[in-house]
């Protein structure tokens, strides 16, 4: 008789959807395990009270669970009070904006990804969080506009050239990609061999066997207008012993040992 009653208080727990809410377990442990079960409703009481005790740590989950559950106006409030708390962070933006995105109203999501854009600090950890914001959400022409305005603001401090390389790729805009890692070079010639591990993993796994093409021309260019930095022309060596083009290589070995041996005659 024991037993049954047990079985019995477990049933009706479970059908009353409290199985799961042990003596003891904390709103941050209900929110999650109801969030992690797809009980979104439930889920949505606890992260309310998880989010008065720890604003930080439940804003993604209590976020996401109102989004779950189409509570648009509450999720709306919700970011612009984040928005107070953490005024510093521009990524709260972009969760605005997919609210708006999510209510059907485009305008304002342009509006609002615009704004976050154009008040960009000259801060490298202000661009990051938003280019990698909108990275997130595959929103990657914003990361774009995001990077170039960081390049703009931070003035040859940094350009953000490997972070628009790879928005580039994903893309599928494979001149500008390759454009931006060359440019790197100008940045700082440090990252010749960061790039060359990059370039090969990308040429490897090229399909259309045009990227290899597309480095070359880039780096052709590079050489016809700065001949003097041999940066360029080691480069292009190097993708010349990638491609087995051993003749072109020879050529540009002994092309760059003349330029070598004139820098050394002039210094």
């Amino acid at each position: 008789m024991r037993i049954f009653i047990t079985l019995l208080f477990l049933l009706l727990a479970g059908f009353n959807g409290e199985i799961s809410a042990q003596p003891g377990q904390s709103n941050a442990e209900l929110a999650n395990q109801y969030f992690s079960t797809g009980e979104f409703e439930k889920a949505v009481v606890y992260f309310e009270k998880y989010y008065d005790q720890d604003p930080f740590g439940a804003y993604n989950g209590y976020m996401q669970c109102l989004i779950k559950v189409k509570e648009y106006d509450k999720a709306e409030k919700l970011v612009k009070k984040q928005m107070k708390r953490i005024p510093q962070d521009p990524s709260l933006k972009i969760d605005l904006g997919a609210i708006y995105e999510l209510q059907e109203e485009p305008e304002k999501a342009k509006k609002v990804y615009a704004d976050a854009i154009k008040n960009l600090s000259p801060d490298i950890n202000q661009v990051n969080l938003l280019g990698n914001g909108f990275t997130r959400r595959q929103q990657l022409d914003y990361t774009v506009e995001t990077y170039l305005q960081g390049r703009k603001l931070l003035k040859g401090a940094y350009p953000f050239s490997f972070e628009l390389a790879e928005a580039y790729a994903q893309l599928g805009k494979f001149p500008e990609m390759v454009n931006e890692y060359i440019e790197m070079i100008d940045f700082n010639p440090g990252y010749l061999p960061n790039i060359q591990t990059i370039l090969q993993n990308k040429i490897g796994n090229d399909l259309s066997g045009n990227l290899s093409d597309l480095v070359r021309q880039s780096l052709l260019r590079k050489i016809q207008k700065r001949p003097e930095d041999t940066n360029y022309s080691e480069l292009l060596l190097w993708l010349f012993l990638q491609e087995k083009d051993f003749e072109s290589a020879f050529i540009q070995a002994k092309g760059l040992d003349k330029r070598l041996g004139e820098q050394e005659n002039v210094s």
